[in-house]
């Protein structure tokens, strides 16, 4: 049997790529599975504090929903309450007006975190006009500078 001299290579001598692909097909797998759970869309927070900025308060939580009856706003008292639509629109300022006096009448606590949700359908436009609505009063004071999105998910029987 002849052998080859080294640095010599034969027409019919190819490289094998398929353990080259097994590698690339492995990676590219395993960046796609570390992508996916990296970084889980479910809730998104504005304007929090970073993480390890002191000890963890357990707070009271509202959500305000954008339904098409208007807005739903869950919560413990004296936060609850629905501000039906005005018109063909949402009322808006009725969203500002109800948070503010429930702010006045809760006292002089913490305020409760804020999530605000919405129907599959919603207009970008809504969503918008509520963020404003719940952000600020009209005198201009911070209502909930910060607010988290949620995913839409009415209580039974509601």
């Amino acid at each position: 049997m002849r052998h080859k001299p080294l640095g010599h290579a034969a027409a019919n001598d190819e490289l094998n790529l398929i353990p080259y692909l097994d590698i690339v097909v492995n990676l590219v797998m395993f960046l796609l599975l570390a992508a996916d759970f990296s970084a889980p869309l479910t809730e998104i927070r504005f304007g929090a504090r970073p993480a390890g900025d002191g000890p963890a308060i357990s707070e009271p939580e509202i959500t305000v929903a954008i339904t098409a009856d208007g807005y739903r706003v869950f919560g413990d008292a004296p936060w609850a309450g629905s501000i039906p639509r005005r018109g063909a629109d949402l009322d808006v300022d009725g969203l500002t007006a109800h948070l503010v006096a429930a702010s006045r009448s809760a006292g002089p606590v913490a305020l409760p975190s804020l999530t605000i949700t919405a129907e599959d359908q919603t207009d970008l436009g809504r969503v918008v006009s509520t963020i404003d609505a719940v952000r600020s009063a009209p005198d201009g004071t911070d209502l909930f500078p910060a607010f988290r999105f949620g995913k839409l998910t009415l209580p039974a029987g509601g």
